[in-house]
């Protein structure tokens, strides 16, 4: 039976998702949540949800699953690395949704309780290939190996994130512009015939050979033998290693370097060769404080600026609720976003102030005009200080040089590179997030 409604509530709260005039639909609903289920195939969702409010999209929230993430991915991630999770890809809802398929394949759930992982059952999953390359799904990866016996990874490649020849070796992409990740397929299989004496599930991986166009990718799925019984060559056994990681495995020698360029969260007292760093500008609203013509953004910042104190005193002198005054009902002059809610929640008063608007470096070799101001940007303030408007402190200068030249660097899944710049950046001034650190160091 075909049933409607929304996949990531059907374990834990079907009675919620009732709605009226739908009664058989809820009831086959219930009926099949006491039935077993041996194999979930899937493409399931790929978003991590909006990056801010300015998309206008709110979260759909899914707190029973979210919960259970926390509880064995992030956990194990914790266990794994010493760290907190972090990064866009432990967000994402293919890794909801495998948490989800985790826990509902095999034999019906009882209250309180989770699916035995020798619990017999088969997932068959599209979805990006971070899975495998991804430093913050470093637990997921772990929990996936105590969960089932077998895992066979597809990694399709096609990551149109990257740039020049790593671009080029991704191949063509999966689902043309329909997306610009690259694409991995993942069977997750529990049987308990096969249940590894340690808990280790054992893992094959393949991935298609590089610089494929989209009709030699779809040749060399049909080739490598999945569900024949027979692997062919293109698979190789992946060992368990204590960092978990399915591809690009090292000898561990990395880790024994003296010390790392920079860290960042609760490992950064360290010992560091560069202290000072930051992200580059992250606004949350960019077409409202960048513009190419400086006038134009003197009056769009006016107007964001009006709209915020009509806000402010709408809520602090006529008692109207936060919720009501922002939204986003004057999108012509003001997005509301985390920050600036914080702000005018506190009362702060802003006045436009000519002296903020400065260039910066918005992407490679191109200049936008900035209205800089940290209560109205998400994230300004540490990466302003290395930059200093003119009138302000300068930075400590090295051997009588200022320190006003940086590297940008982007994030590691992208081959290392960098930028040198004189000038505040955006923090997607090279395509991906970026770190910046002074080109000299204070000894």
């Amino acid at each position: 039976n075909i049933v409607y409604g929304d996949t990531f509530l059907q374990n834990d709260a079907i009675s919620s998702s009732r709605l009226e005039g739908t009664d058989d639909n809820t009831l086959i609903a219930q009926m099949q949540s006491q039935l077993p289920i041996r194999v979930i195939i899937s493409n399931p969702p790929w978003s991590s949800g909006q990056d801010g409010a300015q998309e206008n999209n709110e979260n759909i929230e899914y707190p029973q699953i979210a919960d259970r993430v926390r509880g064995t991915y992030s956990s194990r991630h914790r266990e794994v690395t010493g760290k907190a999770p972090g990064g866009n890809s432990a967000g994402n809802l293919y890794v909801k949704a495998i948490r989800w398929a985790s826990d509902r394949v095999g034999d019906p759930i009882p209250k309180a309780a989770r699916r035995h992982p020798n619990t017999p059952g088969v997932i068959a999953f599209v979805h990006p290939n971070s899975l495998s390359t991804g430093t913050a799904l470093a637990g997921m990866r772990a929990t996936l190996r105590d969960e089932f016996s077998d895992i066979y990874v597809v990694n399709l490649r096609g990551d149109a994130y990257k740039s020049g020849e790593e671009f080029k070796r991704e191949g063509a992409k999966l689902f043309g512009g329909g997306s610009r990740n690259g694409v991995q397929v993942t069977f997750l299989v529990s049987d308990p015939e096969r249940a590894q004496p340690h808990g280790s599930a054992s893992l094959n991986y393949a991935e298609v050979p590089e610089y494929s166009d989209l009709e030699a990718k779809f040749d060399w799925l049909a080739s490598i033998g999945v569900g024949t019984g027979a692997l062919g060559d293109s698979f190789t056994e992946v060992p368990a290693n204590d960092r978990h990681d399915w591809v690009s495995l090292t000898d561990g020698s990395f880790e024994d370097l003296p010390i790392p360029l920079c860290l960042t969260g609760r490992d950064s007292d360290m010992g560091v060769a560069v202290r000072r760093h930051a992200s580059g500008v992250k606004t949350n609203c960019d077409v409202y404080v960048y513009s190419f013509n400086r006038d134009d953004l003197i009056e769009k910042a006016r107007r964001l600026i009006e709209a915020y104190e009509r806000a402010r005193r709408a809520i602090h002198e006529r008692n109207v609720p936060l919720d009501v005054v922002t939204a986003d009902e004057e999108v012509e002059d003001i997005k509301w976003h985390a920050r600036l809610r914080q702000a005018v929640k506190a009362n702060i008063q802003i006045g436009f102030d000519e002296d903020r608007i400065r260039p910066v470096l918005y992407r490679p070799f191109q200049q936008l005009w900035l209205y800089e101001d940290d209560r109205i940007l998400s994230s300004v303030k540490t990466i302003a200080a290395m930059f200093p408007r003119d009138g302000d402190d300068p930075p400590p200068p090295v051997e009588g040089r200022p320190r006003r030249a940086i590297f940008t660097m982007r994030d590691l899944q992208l081959p290392f590179g960098c930028l040198t710049t004189d000038r505040l950046f955006d923090l997607h001034v090279a395509g991906r997030p970026t770190r910046a650190m002074p080109r000299l160091r204070q000894s």
